[in-house]
């Protein structure tokens, strides 16, 4: 594997140095063609024989890059991801991108011969971002829906509920979605917890219970900052980032486990889908994912439901 992902990787730089290469001949040329000597005749027919052999090489490189999943560049996967959510995906104090799938996204890169390239955006461009080609794969904890299934391709691969977050010390003694009632609560726009909420919401409405106040915010961390500015009495989140703003002490988390889910990885190209869900198999059998998801405090899929016993697409 390892062979087969630096040649992969050759080709993606071959191919730079080439166009660079062939830049530099144009101009070669074009002192050769005004001040022809038999030494400028000689050098340019040096230079052409290197380039050739360069060209060459970059074939080769590609024939191999070929062998692997079809990407938007070759050598490349791009990933979108949505960096506010700690502790799976947070941009940190140095300014790095960090977090337990940032981590699972460089080694799937890494085992398909790839070079991992992030772009960090909100998640309402997500899907419509996979369907026009700006990147190949999603990878931002993205819910798994029946309905998104029918509209990409999803390898579920992390069980992941809903929070409630609230103020130290849960002022508002706020134990069940029934004491949210009439509260604000801010919660990040378009995705399956705001989806969720407002299900929550209606259902109580419907029971006689006064309506929640739901704002939505661009991303998880406006929707912290606002609870810490005391703007709302409570936001929405996943288990995971409730449970660290709870473990730091800055919030606590009031209610969790709610409307539990698989979160998915998601792809336009059904050839990329299963080939990530090759790879995630074999992290499966050599115990990676296991050491992965322990060091960052995740839950594994092997409780979903559905689960049975690899990781396939859907």
């Amino acid at each position: 594997m390892e062979e087969e992902i630096g040649l992969r990787l050759a080709y993606a730089y071959a191919l730079e140095i080439l166009r660079f290469s062939v830049s530099l001949m144009g101009t070669i040329t074009k002192g050769v063609d005004t001040m022809k000597t038999p030494r400028t005749v000689k050098i340019h027919g040096l230079l052409k024989g290197a380039i050739a052999g360069l060209l060459l090489f970059s074939l080769l490189a590609f024939a191999v890059a070929q062998d692997g999943p079809p990407t938007l560049r070759p050598g490349k996967l791009i990933m979108a991801i949505n960096a506010t959510i700690p502790p799976v995906q947070f941009i940190d104090e140095q300014g790095n991108l960090v977090g337990m799938r940032v981590d699972l996204g460089e080694e799937i890169a890494r085992r398909l011969g790839l070079e991992a390239e992030w772009v960090n955006i909100q998640f309402e461009a997500m899907i419509p971002g996979l369907q026009g080609d700006r990147w190949d794969m999603i990878n931002t904890g993205l819910f798994y829906t029946g309905e998104r299934a029918e509209i990409m391709e999803l390898v579920p691969y992390e069980l992941q509920a809903i929070s409630i977050s609230v103020p130290a010390g849960n002022p508002g003694t706020i134990d069940s979605t029934e004491d949210l009632a009439g509260m604000s609560i801010a919660v990040e726009v378009a995705g399956y917890e705001e989806r969720n909420i407002r299900e929550i919401n209606d259902s109580q409405v419907a029971n006689g219970l006064e309506s929640m106040d739901i704002r939505t915010f661009n991303t998880f961390a406006d929707a912290y900052q606002a609870l810490r500015a005391g703007q709302v009495d409570a936001t929405v989140s996943v288990d995971a980032t409730a449970k660290f703003f709870q473990d730091r002490g800055d919030f606590e988390r009031a209610i969790s486990g709610l409307r539990g889910s698989p979160a998915s990885l998601a792809f336009k190209d059904t050839e990329l889908a299963q080939a990530v869900a090759d790879v995630m198999n074999e992290m499966l059998e050599d115990g990676f994912y296991d050491e992965l998801f322990d060091r960052w405090g995740v839950a594994k899929i092997q409780g979903w439901e559905m689960w049975n016993g690899q990781f396939e697409v859907f």
